[in-house]
């Protein structure tokens, strides 16, 4: 073995040696199924590695025994929910493309070794090391630029998506606060209805009433005992929907804390006007999307800059007939049948898309905006004209009725009526409640967060 070619295989070795080496890892399905089904609150915030908050700090916060709010519910899933975990991975990868971005490109090494056909001699060895200055003078710079775009993108990705995330679980947190004020409305109706048909019997017993005004009674409190069945149910699924968008199993037995301000009416105050310029300043998504459009020039730059001729450089060794000669190398593409014109007008395409794209976001948004502020006027006025016209005369009628029916003045068909209506009125009002905080939230949301730095920025 020559001298010149022992250099080069320890050269080939010791570089192979610096090499990554694979580590397999395994995906068991049905270890990850079980984890999911055995998994608990505490054990979320023990490993969890990715929090955006201290976990002391976090767990400080909360006081088990009276449940969580809405806010809480919000930053657990801001911690826990396992669709931004996937998001959270997507930065990794994108910084591993800057990392990829900002390397040199590996030089070249060319080697030939060549024998005299005829007329006697040695062997003639040539050595040449190219190095691509066309990807490291003008390629390089452009995708570092790229990267790191890239990686905003997905900081701002990263925010809209914990935005729709809490906003999602305050809306399935009203949601079952909804429920329970139903469910607690319809268990007021059994009481009453239970005292009606107490009353009721006894007035049969003593010849005062009818079978037919027993009979009337209690299909009233079966029918509401029905309703409670179906109302429990619908509770049950509002519960497994918060769950799951925290990150907990279905089944997992979360309480709610119980306050009196639940679903309470607040007027609404203000003009559309006030929130038109700070979605535009606010919303995560078009940040994202101002981003893409950057990438895109970028990724034009580059395909541009691709066109030029590539030029490798570098030095040259040659070994014949007793001599060594040194010198220089020089590789150089010539552009004839690809000036890359493809790529540039993929590019072109893409950019003018991404600054669509932009465009409609911000027509969208905006047009979320005045039909959400629309149906909270709308709500806004008949929840007013409920709580000030409306429901005091309700209370009344229910009173008077109460006091008529004991009063022996009038029969249970009547007395059933006023309630059923009462109780109708109040199931409406609960759920034009319930669409009055959901849209209040949707405001909230299509606005943006406040942010007082950018994502890179709060990380850090």
């Amino acid at each position: 073995m020559t001298h010149h070619t022992s250099v080069l295989l320890f050269t080939a070795v010791l570089l192979l040696s610096a090499c990554t080496k694979y580590l397999p890892k395994p995906l068991y399905p049905e270890q990850e199924w079980r984890q999911l089904q055995d998994v608990r609150l505490d054990d979320l915030l023990a490993n969890a590695k990715d929090l955006l908050v201290d976990r002391n700090q976090l767990a400080l916060a909360f006081n088990y025994a009276d449940g969580i709010s809405a806010d809480e519910a919000a930053g657990l899933a801001v911690v826990l929910n396992l669709d931004l975990r996937v998001i959270r991975l997507a930065k990794e990868i994108a910084q591993g493309q800057l990392l990829a971005a900002g390397l040199l490109p590996n030089p070249d090494i060319d080697g030939r070794w060549l024998t005299p056909v005829s007329g006697g001699g040695g062997v003639f060895t040539e050595i040449d090391i190219f190095f691509d200055l066309t990807e490291a003078l003008l390629i390089r710079g452009p995708s570092i630029d790229r990267a790191e775009i890239r990686i905003e993108e997905i900081n701002w990705e990263l925010v809209g998506r914990e935005w729709e995330i809490a906003n999602e679980v305050r809306r399935a947190f009203s949601d079952v606060l909804y429920w329970d004020r139903t469910i607690e409305l319809n268990k007021q109706q059994q009481q009453v209805t239970k005292q009606i048909l107490e009353i009721t019997n006894t007035q049969y017993d003593l010849d005062a009433g009818t079978e037919l005004d027993v009979v009337l009674a209690e299909s009233e409190s079966v029918e509401l005992e029905r309703h409670a069945r179906q109302l429990n149910g619908q509770r049950k699924q509002a519960i497994q929907k918060l769950n799951r968008l925290i990150g907990l199993p279905p089944n997992h037995p979360t309480q709610l804390q119980k306050s009196t301000k639940s679903l309470a009416y607040v007027p609404l105050t203000g003009d559309v006007s006030e929130f038109t310029e700070k979605l535009r300043i606010q919303r995560p998504d078009l940040h994202q999307a101002e981003q893409a459009y950057l990438g895109s020039e970028k990724e034009l730059q580059i395909a541009i800059r691709k066109q030029y001729p590539r030029l490798r450089l570098g030095p040259s060794y040659e070994h014949g007939e007793g001599k060594n000669l040194v010198g220089g190398g020089l590789s150089l593409e010539i552009p004839v049948f690809n000036l890359n014109q493809g790529e540039i007008a993929v590019r072109m395409a893409e950019r003018d898309q991404m600054h669509q794209a932009y465009v409609a976001i911000l027509h969208q948004a905006r047009g979320r905006l005045y039909d959400t502020w629309s149906r909270l006027e709308t709500l806004n006025d008949e929840l007013g004209f409920y709580f000030s016209d409306v429901a005091p005369r309700l209370e009344r009628s229910l009173d008077l009725t109460e006091q008529a029916f004991k009063a022996g003045q009038l029969d249970i068909l009547r007395v059933l009526l006023v309630q059923n209506r009462v109780l109708d009125s109040k199931r409406q009002i609960l759920e034009a409640l319930r669409g009055y905080h959901r849209s209040r939230i949707d405001l909230i949301e299509i606005i943006g967060p406040v942010l007082n730095t950018k994502p890179t920025e709060v990380e850090k």
